[in-house]
C-alpha cells in the first residue's frame, strides 16, 4: 500500500513538473526579452568606440591570460590546474574563465569579452522569473524579469566588462535555488514520496553549486548569502534535535560542503593576498576615491541613497505606490 501511495505521489509530482503551454509561453516571452536586450546591447557596443576604463581593461587582461592558458594545446601540459588558481590572485577567476570561450569563438577584443554578459543576462532573466513564479505567480516573474532590463544600473553594467553584473545574476540564481529548497518542504517532517525527497536533494545540490559559482565570481557574494544560509542551516539543525528528522540538515550541510570545496582551491592558493586586499582594495581605495568609510552611516546607507539612480525614479515611484496600496489592502483585511 505504501509503495502504491508513493507511486501515485511521484506521478502527481512529475505531472506538475511538466512543461505546460503556459510555461512554454513564459519561456517564449523570456527568450524575446533576452533577444531584445542582446540586440540593444550589441548596437550600443557597435556605436561606442571609447577606450575601456581602468577596471574593465584590467579584467580584460585577466580574461586574455585565461584564454591563452585554456587553449587546447595546454590542456595536458600539467600546469593548467595550477594556473586556474594562480593567474588571478586579487579576484576569483570565474569571470575570466567564462569569458575565454567567447574570446575563442568571436576573437580577442573588448566587445567580444563583454559578449559574455549575454549568457549572464539569460541567467538573470530565468532566475528572477523563477523567483517571481515560486514566491508569487508566473505573471509576477515575467514583470520582474522585464523590469530588470529597464534598470539603468543594469544596462550600464551589461555594456561594460565588470564583475558586478555576473555576480548579481549568480546571487539571483542562488536565491532561487535556496527558495526552491526551502519551499520544497515548509514543515520539518518526513517527505511522502521518493520523488519529493529527490527534488529536495536536487535543489540543495543546485544551491551549493550556485553559491560556489557566485563566490568564484567575486568574494562579496558572501555578504548576500551568508545570513540566509546560516538561518536555514540553524533552523534545520534545531528541527533535527527536536523532531529527529535530519534529512533537511543533511541537505543544507551538503550544499555548504559543495560550495566550500568549489571555493577551496582558489582561496587556499591566494589567502595571503586576500588579507592585504581587504584593506588595500576596500578601505584604502574608498578613502582615496572619496567614498564614505565602511564604519559610517553614510557608508552603510550608500546603496540606499543610490537606489533612485540605480532603478530610475519612475520605477521607484510606481513600486512604492504599489507597495503602499498592497499594505493598505492587507491591513484592511485584518481584524481589529
Amino acid at each position: 500500500m505504501t509503495k502504491l501511495i508513493n507511486s501515485r505521489n511521484i506521478g502527481k509530482d512529475e505531472t506538475e513538473d511538466r512543461l505546460t503551454p503556459e510555461r512554454w509561453r513564459d519561456l517564449g516571452i523570456l527568450t524575446g526579452l533576452w533577444a531584445i536586450a542582446a540586440i540593444i546591447d550589441q548596437l550600443w557596443l557597435a556605436l561606442d568606440h571609447r577606450v575601456p576604463s581602468w577596471d574593465p581593461a584590467d579584467h580584460m587582461i585577466g580574461a586574455l591570460n585565461y584564454w591563452w592558458t585554456l587553449q587546447p594545446q595546454h590542456w595536458f601540459s600539467g600546469h593548467v590546474w595550477d594556473a586556474l588558481w594562480t593567474l588571478s590572485s586579487k579576484y576569483p577567476p570565474l569571470l575570466y574563465i567564462s569569458t575565454a570561450p567567447f574570446l575563442a569563438l568571436f576573437g580577442r577584443g573588448a566587445d567580444q569579452a563583454i559578449a559574455v554578459n549575454l549568457f549572464y543576462t539569460a541567467v538573470l532573466l530565468v532566475s528572477v522569473y523563477g523567483l517571481g513564479r515560486v514566491l508569487f505567480r508566473a505573471e509576477v516573474g515575467l514583470w520582474a524579469a522585464g523590469l530588470c532590463l529597464l534598470f539603468p544600473q543594469f544596462y550600464s553594467l551589461r555594456t561594460g566588462y565588470y564583475m558586478d553584473y555576473p555576480l548579481t545574476t549568480l546571487i539571483a540564481a542562488s536565491t532561487l535555488a535556496l527558495s526552491l529548497w526551502h519551499l520544497s518542504q515548509t514543515a520539518y517532517s518526513p517527505v511522502k514520496s521518493r520523488w519529493a525527497l529527490a527534488k529536495q536533494w536536487l535543489f540543495a545540490l543546485s544551491l551549493g553549486l550556485t553559491f560556489g559559482l557566485a563566490f568564484l565570481m567575486k568574494q562579496t557574494a558572501i555578504f548576500f548569502l551568508a545570513i540566509p544560509l546560516m538561518w536555514v542551516g540553524v533552523s534545520a539543525l534545531i528541527a533535527g534535535f527536536r523532531n529527529g528528522y535530519w534529512s533537511r540538515f543533511g541537505q543544507i550541510f551538503t550544499a555548504g560542503a559543495i560550495a566550500f570545496l568549489m571555493i577551496l582551491p582558489w582561496s587556499q592558493t591566494n589567502w595571503l593576498f586576500q588579507i592585504s586586499a581587504v584593506f588595500n582594495s576596500n578601505i584604502k581605495s574608498a578613502r582615496i576615491e572619496g567614498d564614505p568609510a565602511w564604519n559610517t552611516i553614510a557608508g552603510w546607507t550608500y546603496y540606499w541613497q543610490q537606489l533612485p539612480q540605480a532603478i530610475s525614479y519612475p520605477i521607484l515611484i510606481v513600486a512604492s505606490v504599489g507597495l503602499i496600496i498592497a499594505l493598505i489592502r492587507f491591513l484592511s483585511t485584518q481584524p481589529l
